[in-house]
């Protein structure tokens, strides 16, 4: 006679799980944690849910990216959500001084939920393709939140046993961290999260850079590279502005290049990738080191792009002529980007990270060139790979802007700009393309 089968279920609450008993997976309350007396923690849904509205709304952008649904329906899901998340601020502040009281969770603006409801409403408008101006006073928001729940934390007395973070929370801050820094390229601008905040909210979160724990499951081997991205936007802002003197920018400059070199050498070296048909461990090992190469290379991408940029912010400002040029040629250090975005396949979560380098190189390449034509096809494929509306976005600034014939653009091209009849248009040369994008106001809609 056949044994009896058991079904094992995995849809019961996470306190039973966690005490090793069964759940009789009643909703919308586990009936064995109401006869035990435990505080009831983890179905994923629950009434009035400030996440759940937010998730809906970020799976209606991805199903809208696949043609499945009108954009009717995910702006209904946005303001639901947006709705949701203003009523959660909204709500009276308790004093949290923790004075003979004993709470043990955050008030629920600065929950985990409440952040991570953020995130989600942020990679909304990255995968709708919004402007940047939509998605920086959302990220301004998440920063006040993050910074209000530290602020609560510190002055909380010994009698209020919070919370501790999860790891979801630190993907969470990671993530929009990273999303802030690419809003501030090409169209030079202040990050939201300065190095202060980087210092103070994010890398205390990050893992050190090495072989043995991996690349971060975020920022890859970016860690170091991207806050100085945010560090060299904010200067390229600063000279355009003309709030620094050229010698101020022109100093500045070479520490941020120095810097980036710096951590570009402190990289973990590529591995060599077995070979399946030689080496019987390759299946398990292979991918893992095949998807942490692809990370170094993205790593080394960024910074590359970085430094032409950086490089390239004074081409044609007579102010800095005098000053000391930088040792590396920008053609040098395009060859050098050219070498590592070939460097990540397509298949690895590493070329998610590829938008803002493949667009520099983009910019440094002609209009008629081989180069060109590489890149549009590469942009393509992630495109169709990743069906995120703000990596088309990239594609249509560098078919529209910076592939002009003979690679020049008129100043005033922008809608937003109007011309006086008595000034002729300025017309960019193709080295002058950060200069271009500042005026302009080209945005990436974050890489």
């Amino acid at each position: 006679m056949a044994g009896q089968t058991h079904r094992r279920s995995r849809n019961g609450c996470g306190t039973c799980r966690t005490a090793r008993i069964k759940c009789d997976e009643a909703r919308p309350f586990c009936k064995q944690c109401e006869r035990r007396g435990i505080p009831y923690l983890a179905f994923i849904w629950k009434e009035n849910s400030i996440l759940l509205p937010a998730i809906l709304a970020a799976g209606s952008s991805h199903l809208y990216a696949l043609g499945k649904i009108r954009q009717a329906e995910v702006l209904e899901r946005k303001q639901k959500a947006l709705s949701t998340m203003v009523a959660c601020v909204k709500q009276p502040r308790p004093i949290l001084s923790g004075q003979g009281q004993n709470q043990t969770s955050f008030p629920v603006y600065l929950s985990e939920e409440a952040i991570a409801a953020s995130s989600a409403l942020v990679g909304m408008e990255i995968m709708q393709g919004s402007r940047t101006p939509s998605i920086v006073p959302l990220l301004r928001g998440i920063r006040a939140q993050i910074e209000e729940r530290e602020r609560a934390r510190k002055r909380a007395d010994t009698n209020w046993q919070i919370d501790k973070d999860t790891p979801m929370m630190a993907v969470n801050v990671k993530m929009i961290a990273y999303i802030d820094t690419l809003c501030c390229v090409p169209c030079a601008a202040h990050p939201v999260f300065d190095q202060q905040s980087w210092q103070d909210f994010i890398l205390p979160k990050c893992p050190q850079d090495s072989l043995d724990s991996g690349p971060d499951i975020v920022f890859g081997y970016s860690r170091r590279i991207l806050p100085l991205i945010g560090a060299a936007a904010s200067l390229v802002d600063d000279f355009f502005r003309k709030t620094i003197t050229p010698e101020a920018f022109v100093f500045s400059r070479y520490r941020l290049l120095d810097q980036l070199e710096s951590a570009c050498r402190d990289l973990p070296a590529a591995q060599h990738q077995p070979d399946a048909e030689t080496d019987p461990s390759a299946p398990s090992t292979s991918i893992k080191i095949r998807d942490s190469n692809a990370c170094i290379a993205a790593a080394l991408a960024h910074s590359l792009a970085t430094q032409i940029f950086l490089v390239r912010a004074d081409e044609g400002d007579s102010s800095t002529v005098r000053a000391e040029r930088p040792t590396k040629h920008p053609q040098a250090l395009v060859e050098q980007l050219s070498g590592a975005v070939a460097a990540v396949p397509l298949d690895t979560h590493a070329a998610t990270m590829m938008v803002w380098p493949v667009f520099v190189l983009g910019c440094e390449s002609m209009a008629v060139s081989s180069r060109r034509h590489a890149v549009e096809a590469l942009f393509e494929r992630i495109i169709d790979k990743q069906k995120l509306l703000n990596i088309s976005v990239a594609l249509q600034l560098l078919r529209e802007n910076m592939w002009k014939i003979g690679g020049v653009a008129a100043r005033g091209s922008s809608p937003a700009r109007s011309l006086s009849p008595a000034k002729e248009p300025y017309r960019y040369t193709q080295s002058e393309w950060v200069k271009m994008c500042w005026k302009e106001r080209l945005q990436l809609c974050s890489a």
